[in-house]
């Protein structure tokens, strides 16, 4: 996944503004890929192509971006500043994961850095669908995996929970659905995903102080339905009709390795992380 951002190494000034480019790197980001002779489709991921100085301590210029998928959401991205509630930060799930099916949402939820009872003892949180896309194709836990299974067992959607440390792995929070499942996913419902963006010059020069740093909303093909900055447009964009009721967009400041495994897919979903990507 890290093969389809752009490293940051030898861009222009300019290219840190081009966020019309980067619309193009977001729908790469979506695209399926192929495990093993089987397509998937990313619903969720985090890359972080950096380049830091010398003692890997002052960062020198970097390229993120993240998303994550929704299923008829009832929130839109609107220029708010609670749109981050959307893209950046996720609702915790802090019950069994067995009662995950009955959990009502539209957005991709966070599991809490596993315990012992967990599939990974790496002590990072774990980006789960959202709760209603798994009821929806009926889908179980299988809590020794950590991937979403059907009726046959079959792995319908797999979630990397692997990254020790959120801010230093170029890859986080991998989420891979079978495109077939999510085909039939899409053909009953309003698929959408909501992502971020930014890049950084470095702190002498402005850091991530640029018109990349946004919020992105598409959809389920990638295409765009609507962005902000970041940091506010030069001229304030109408919040539209459907975001004027939403709770989340109330346009108010808020506060808000190894792992050891033996079963073929989990074993090629890490070798794509590492970039053989077949």
């Amino acid at each position: 996944m890290a093969q389809r951002v752009e490293s940051p190494d030898g861009k222009p000034e300019e290219w840190f503004d081009n966020f019309e480019e980067l619309a193009g790197e977001l729908k790469k980001l979506l695209a399926p890929i192929t495990i093993r002779k089987v397509e998937w489709q990313p619903i969720g991921v985090s890359v972080r192509r950096k380049l830091k100085g010398e003692g890997g301590h002052n960062l020198l210029r970097s390229n993120e971006l993240q998303f994550s998928a929704a299923i008829d959401p009832d929130c839109h991205i609107c220029g708010a500043s609670s749109d981050r509630n959307l893209t950046i930060e996720h609702t915790p799930f802090g019950r069994h994961m067995g009662d995950y099916t009955t959990q009502l949402g539209h957005l991709c939820m966070m599991l809490p850095s596993p315990d012992n009872q967990e599939w990974s003892d790496r002590k990072h949180p774990i980006l789960l669908p959202p709760p209603e896309a798994v009821s929806e194709l009926n889908l179980e836990y299988h809590p020794t995996t950590g991937k979403f299974v059907d009726a046959s067992r079959e792995p319908i959607i797999v979630c990397d929970g692997s990254p020790e440390n959120y801010y230093e792995d170029v890859v986080s929070d991998l989420m891979l659905m079978m495109s077939d499942a999510f085909s039939e996913l899409c053909e009953a419902h309003d698929v959408r995903f909501f992502a971020f963006s930014e890049r950084s010059r470095g702190v002498a020069n402005g850091g991530y102080n640029n018109l990349c740093s946004r919020y992105w909303e598409l959809d389920s093909k990638g295409d765009i339905i609507a962005h902000y900055s970041n940091y506010g447009e030069a001229e304030p964009a109408a919040v539209p009709t459907y975001c004027q009721s939403c709770p989340l967009c109330t346009g108010m400041s808020v506060d808000v390795a190894a792992i050891e495994v033996d079963d073929p897919l989990t074993l090629g979903l890490l070798d794509f992380i590492e970039g053989d990507e077949s």
